[in-house]
């Protein structure tokens, strides 16, 4: 008889490991930085307030990484990664190591 899974124990329910380390440091990051860092002039903010990592993921950050985080609400963290030029000339967005400029280019 198969077990359903409102009967499984919470070790059978387990969370990829570092999950609950990323949402105490995503949480901790909100706490201190509630609303949208973006500079005026953007438009309106627009959605709930998202941690975004300095680093992203492509560029040589990690999510279980270090690497600082920025405010954003949900429509100025989708401009910043459709704009990433922009963004990292506003300091929205770093990259992890000088050799991606040229890979980048």
């Amino acid at each position: 008889m198969k077990r359903s899974p409102i009967a499984r124990t919470p070790m059978q329910r387990r969370k990829p490991k570092g999950r609950d380390e990323w949402a105490e440091r995503r949480d901790a990051h909100l706490k201190a930085h509630p609303k949208c860092e973006m500079p005026d002039g953007y438009g309106e903010h627009w959605g709930p307030i998202d941690a975004n990592h300095l680093f992203p993921r492509g560029m040589g950050g990690t999510r279980k990484d270090d690497s600082p985080l920025i405010s954003l609400c949900r429509k100025h963290h989708a401009w910043a990664e459709s704009y990433r030029e922009k963004a990292r000339e506003m300091g929205m967005l770093l990259r992890r190591n000088p050799d991606a400029l040229q890979r980048d280019a």
